[in-house]
Formats: structure tokens, C-alpha cells, sequence
């Protein structure tokens, strides 16, 4: 009897917590309201299979650099023609550049941003970029004139680019290797504009023929600014050194050597002690120069090193005057 009774027991617990439903196995409204479940206004309507349906975006893909890489080879290639042609075409004219002229230099320059913004290209390729460039607008500007100056500030970027992405293309081991140990130096004159990087370009003077291995770095500044030692050291040489005008060149622990050329001044005798900001000199365009700049060379034995791998700010690059 006692079994009986928890069985009945359980059973109308199990009752309690059990769906109540019509003997059809479907629940009503009338069900839903006598057990206290709000009714809906109306039935959610099914969905129609032949509306339209949402498609998601596939996620944007990387670029692949070799199609970028062969695609601004081809460019480079076209418009060196189109340039070539359109000078033909349009003959020698002052002040403005003609209208065509203008638009060729606009897309080419468009399509370079691009492919520096969309990969890192080969070292081959990034010099192509810089010497195609500075021949070209020689040649358009001793046609046409100086051209618009935010159309020379857009090549000046483009240059920095190329720069940065030159010395992003060695891994960073040989970039250390390169540098020859753990030395620092400092700035040799400020602020840092960069006007021309280590590495392969375009002779400034003889011509968009010439290419040669600069090997150092052009700062820009004014005639007449302070050039500093960059770390210090010993002066061992002070004086004209063939194109490189005036220099002034310091030895340095560890076997590092920097030099400073094209000086319109200097202020230091060979023997003198020299510590890092000590003036060494006056900026200018002494030798074989096109203007007031800063030749900036270090060296570590008698192999040149980058002095962006030496200098005491990884990235300190902007578009030169």
C-alpha cells in the first residue's frame, strides 16, 4: 500500500512538470491560454524560398606581390613610351606642362603608389622604380619646365617608399650582419630629411645613363646649417677630397669610420676629439654637388654600411626638398 502511494505520488509530480498537449499531439491557443502563455498576435509566416537571399562578402585576399611585382614592370615600361611620345608630340613649351602630359605622369605615379602600398617588391624592381623615375622627370622638366610642385612632392614621397622598402627587403639577420655589430650613431644634423638613400641610383649629374652605388646617405638642410659629429672619435682628415668637396672624416671605436662631404665649412682640425653633437662643420655644396645637402657616409673596415642600420632611429625617413 505504502509503494502504491509513492508511486502516485511521483506520478503526479511527473504530472506537474509534464507538457500538457492535445490528444492530436498539437498544442492550440486555447491550450496556450489556459495555461497562462501569452498568445501571439499572429503565426510567424514561414520564409519564402524564392526570395532573395543575403550573400556575404567574401573576405578581401592579399595581392599576390609577383603579379604586383609584373604588372608595374609593364607600367613603367608603357610609360616611359607614352612620356617619349607625348614630348614628341606636344614639342618644348615653358611655365605649365600640357594637359597630356600632366595625365601621364598623374597615372603612372598613381599606379606606383599602389604597388608600394600593396606589397614589398624586389630590390630590382624598387631600383627600376627610382632611376625610371628621376630620368624621366629630367627629361620632361628640360622639355616642359619644373611641372607643378605638388607633382614633385608626390615623386619625393615615392622616393622615400622606395627607400624604406629597400631596407625592409633584407631579413633582418643580414640586416645586423650588414650593420657589422651593435654600434650606434647619432643624427649629424636635424632635423633628419632623407633626400636620397644607400644603395644604387641614378647619376644626379651625368644623367638618367649613369646609374652608380651611392654610398651613403643625402640629408637635406640649408646652407650654412650644423653639421655634428655622429658618435665620437678622432678626426683624421679635414679638408677638399675631389667631388666630395670639403669633408671631414672621423675614426671611430670598433673599427667604424664617418665621413661628412660637401661642406661649405669646417671647423675641426685633424687630431681633434670629438663627441657625438660636437660641430664638425657647415652644411653646403662644395665638389660635385646640386645643392646645399649633407653627404653622409659610415663605413666599418672599408665596406660602406647603411647608416640607417647604425643610426640611433630605425625609420627616421621623409620626402626630401
Amino acid at each position: 500500500m505504502v509503494q502504491m502511494r509513492r508511486a502516485g505520488a511521483l506520478a503526479a509530480m511527473w504530472g506537474l512538470t509534464a507538457c500538457v498537449t492535445a490528444p492530436t499531439g498539437v498544442t492550440t491557443w486555447e491550450d496556450d491560454r489556459l495555461e497562462g502563455v501569452a498568445a501571439q498576435a499572429a503565426a510567424r509566416p514561414l520564409p519564402d524560398p524564392d526570395a532573395p537571399r543575403l550573400r556575404l562578402k567574401a573576405p578581401p585576399t592579399s595581392p599576390d606581390p609577383e603579379v604586383v611585382a609584373h604588372d608595374l614592370e609593364l607600367t613603367l615600361l608603357r610609360f616611359t613610351a607614352r612620356r617619349r611620345a607625348l614630348s614628341q608630340e606636344l614639342g618644348e613649351s615653358s611655365g605649365a606642362w600640357p594637359a597630356p602630359m600632366v595625365q601621364a605622369w598623374d597615372d603612372v605615379l598613381a599606379d606606383v603608389e599602389r604597388a608600394l602600398g600593396a606589397a614589398l617588391l624586389p630590390r630590382r624592381l624598387l631600383v627600376q622604380v627610382r632611376v625610371t623615375l628621376e630620368a624621366e622627370l629630367e627629361l620632361t622638366q628640360r622639355r616642359h619646365g619644373a611641372g607643378a610642385p605638388a607633382l614633385a612632392t608626390r615623386v619625393r614621397q615615392i622616393y622615400t617608399q622606395v627607400a624604406l622598402q629597400l631596407r625592409r627587403s633584407f631579413p633582418e639577420p643580414e640586416r645586423r650582419a650588414r650593420a657589422a655589430g651593435d654600434a650606434r650613431f647619432s643624427w649629424p644634423v636635424s632635423p633628419q630629411i632623407v633626400s636620397s638613400a644607400f644603395g644604387f641610383r641614378r647619376d644626379p649629374i651625368l644623367g638618367a645613363r649613369r646609374v652608380r652605388f651611392h654610398a651613403g646617405l643625402d640629408l637635406a638642410g640649408r646652407q650654412g646649417d650644423i653639421v655634428s659629429a655622429a658618435g665620437t672619435g678622432r678626426v683624421v682628415q679635414a679638408g677638399w677630397q675631389g667631388g666630395h668637396g670639403r669633408v671631414v672624416t672621423v675614426q671611430h671605436p670598433g673599427g667604424f669610420v664617418s665621413r661628412y662631404a660637401h661642406l661649405s665649412r669646417i671647423l675641426v682640425p685633424v687630431g681633434a676629439l670629438v663627441d657625438p653633437g660636437s660641430p664638425v662643420g657647415l652644411m653646403g655644396s662644395s665638389g660635385r654637388s646640386t645643392g646645399p645637402h649633407l653627404h653622409f657616409e659610415i663605413y666599418r673596415g672599408s665596406v660602406p654600411v647603411d647608416p640607417l642600420e647604425v643610426l640611433d632611429s630605425h625609420i627616421a625617413f621623409a620626402a626630401g626638398p
